[in-house]
């Protein structure tokens, strides 16, 4: 055994016979604690003979049971992109490996084959090419051998697009599609049919629908839909437009009031101890409305680890950091003005360090599986036409 001035360590095995073949540890200690770490040497062949020195390396770390080197982590994605979970567990035997979407698994969906499962241990990846709206939830990854489990969840959550513009402007949007039959091509603000008309113009042509808004106002914000069919089936694919009004057209014309209500939504989140995790939505109304969050009927106040936030005039974000089971519940956000009030929840659900599973109070949320974020600031002074 030698020891360089580094700090590795190594041991040396020559001439290797059968004996020699089992599990080493490597333990360090001085007066402060102590660590260790293990590697296997196996033996193969009936017959001994001369062979070079075996180095055991403690660069992967050995267990029996399922153990995870790197867990996944949850993450955001935007509507048409590619979303990869990746995780590394190691086992003895290696164990058998499978991944779960909201507990169940994904074959049990209709759309399973958007689905790729990929790697041979100790690395394993789960991709989702094209992530849509309804692929928000929770994902798990489950590793099993005969010794044990080792089970992690993480949320995932899909945001829309989003598209921001002045009252007044000129805005498109597009959205590239394919399909055999040539699928035909339908509009929804909302969930109303959008025709053709001097304001409004659709067009489809070399594989992109494009709707184009000639002058945007304020009725026009919300949600659009491109609504892809053909005799074999049909597909979506919705964005959000936000509409800013300049100051200068508020003073010449009085703004028009409107009672709150919710562009999006927030959404359940899953964490592991320890991490982060924010609750977010976005929201309108005038006057604008004034927001309280509240965790299973007790009002949440701003804190050392809780943070309340307001960005712009839309966007209201609950974070706390260094989450706990004291976490777990179910949050509500009440938005308000003189006009009328609305309400929207999500649960938060937090897994311990040693794995367990601390979920929220099982209460059905009026939240849609629908969401955003937007992108730069409100402008501070008017854009001059």
């Amino acid at each position: 055994m030698t020891l360089d001035r580094d700090g590795q360590i190594e041991l040396a095995l020559a001439a290797v016979t059968s004996r020699d073949a089992g599990v080493y540890t490597c333990t360090a200690s001085n007066e402060v604690g102590r660590a260790s770490t293990s590697g296997k040497v196996e033996v193969t062949g009936t017959h001994v003979k001369r062979t070079p020195p075996i180095f055991i390396s403690p660069d992967e770390p050995y267990s029996k049971e399922p153990m995870f080197i790197r867990k996944p982590r949850s993450s955001e994605a935007r509507e048409g992109d590619t979303v990869v979970i990746e995780c590394e567990v190691v086992g003895d035997p290696k164990p058998d490996v499978y991944w779960l979407r909201d507990f169940l698994k994904p074959d049990y969906y209709r759309d399973s084959s958007h689905f790729k499962r990929l790697g041979d241990g100790p690395e394993y990846r789960f991709e989702i090419p094209h992530a849509k709206l309804d692929y928000t939830g929770a994902y798990s990854v489950v590793a099993r051998n005969q010794h044990g489990e080792a089970k992690a969840v993480i949320s995932l959550q899909i945001l829309a697009k989003d598209l921001l513009s002045y009252d007044g402007d000129a805005i498109q949007f597009e959205c590239r599609l394919s399909g055999n039959p040539e699928p035909h091509v339908k509009w929804f603000h909302y969930n109303e049919l959008i025709r053709e008309c001097p304001d409004f113009e659709t067009s489809f042509n070399e594989g992109t629908a494009r709707l184009k808004i000639k002058q945007v106002t304020a009725e026009d914000e919300g949600t659009y839909t491109c609504e892809a069919a053909n005799n074999l089936g049909k597909a979506t694919s919705r964005a959000c437009l936000v509409v800013y009004r300049p100051e200068t057209r508020r003073l010449c014309s009085p703004a028009r009031t409107l009672a709150p209500s919710f562009y999006t939504y927030p959404f359940n989140k899953v964490a592991e101890e320890g991490d982060s995790v924010s609750l977010q939505c976005a929201i309108k109304g005038n006057p604008a409305p004034w927001a309280t969050w509240d965790k299973d009927g007790v009002i949440v106040t701003p804190s050392s680890r809780i943070t309340i936030k307001e960005k712009d005039d839309v966007l209201r974000v609950l974070e706390i950091d260094q989450v706990t089971v004291e976490d777990v519940g179910m949050y509500r956000i009440t938005i308000e003005n003189e006009l009328g009030r609305q309400e929207a929840s999500a649960r938060i659900e937090v897994i311990t360090q040693k794995g367990k599973f601390y979920p929220g109070v099982r209460a059905v949320s009026p939240s849609p599986r629908k969401s955003l974020t937007y992108r730069g600031r409100r402008p501070s002074t008017p854009r001059q036409d």
